[in-house]
C-alpha cells in the first residue's frame, strides 16, 4: 500500500482546523504533503508513526504514548514557523503543568538535557508543513536514550486531543499576531532558550 494513501480513522474540526486522525502512519509528513499538494489544510495526527523522520531525513523514533503531527500552513515564513512552532510547544507543556522545558536550537525541545519534543519545518514554494512530535505518555522502556517524557517527568498521563487543543490556541495567537517590538521577541528568545542561550 502506498503509505501516503491510508484513509483517516476520523476527520473532524478543533478550534476552525481540520484534523486528520490516524492510529498508525508512516510518516505524518508524507502524509500532510500528499494532502498539501492536492490543496489540502489542516493537520495530520497520529499516534504512531513507523517511518517517521526529523532533519536530514535522520529516523524520529514514533512510539505508542506520544503525539505527532504535521500541519499545513501557506504563505507563512518558515523560519518565523520554527520559532512559533518551539514557542507554542514549550507554552503548551508549561500551561499543562510542564514548566521549564527549552529550546536547543534547530529542532529539539529538552527539559533537564533530555528530549522531550521535536520539531521539523519543510517548505515547497508557498507551502510549509510543520512537523512536531511531543513525548506524552511514552515510558521510559519505549523511549530512546537521552529522551524523556510527559509521563515520566510528572507522573501523569494527559489526553493527546487535550494537547493538540491548547496546541492549536496557542499557535494561531502567534500566527495571528501581526505587529511585534524588538523587546517582544527578545522575552521570546529569553523564554525560550535559557540564559539567552541555545543548548549544546
Amino acid at each position: 500500500m502506498n503509505p501516503v494513501s491510508a484513509t483517516p480513522e476520523k476527520i473532524f474540526t478543533l478550534r476552525d482546523t481540520t484534523i486528520y486522525y490516524y492510529r498508525e502512519v508512516q510518516s505524518t509528513m508524507e502524509v500532510a504533503w500528499d494532502l498539501a499538494t492536492k490543496g489540502g489544510q489542516g493537520i495530520v495526527w497520529a499516534e504512531k508513526q513507523t517511518g517517521g523522520r526529523g532533519r536530514y531525513g535522520r529516523r524520529w523514533d514514533s512510539p505508542t504514548g506520544g503525539i505527532y503531527l504535521s500541519w499545513i500552513f501557506t504563505g507563512i515564513t518558515p523560519g518565523y514557523l520554527s520559532v512559533v512552532a518551539a514557542a507554542a510547544v514549550v507554552r503548551t507543556l508549561k500551561g499543562l503543568g510542564l514548566a521549564g522545558c527549552r529550546v536547543k536550537w534547530p529542532n529539539d525541545i529538552i527539559l533537564n538535557q533530555k528530549k522531550i519534543s521535536g520539531i521539523l519545518v519543510e517548505e515547497r514554494g508557498e507551502i510549509s508543513v510543520v512537523g512536531i512530535g511531543v513525548n506524552l505518555n511514552s515510558k521510559a522502556s519505549t523511549l530512546p536514550p537521552g529522551a524523556t517524557s510527559f509521563y515520566e517527568i510528572t507522573g501523569a498521563q494527559i489526553s493527546s486531543l487535550t494537547f493538540l487543543e491548547k496546541l492549536i490556541q496557542i499557535f494561531e495567537e502567534f500566527v495571528k499576531r501581526t505587529r511585534w517590538q524588538e523587546g517582544d521577541w527578545l522575552n521570546l528568545w529569553s523564554e525560550l532558550f535559557e540564559n539567552g542561550q541555545s543548548g549544546n
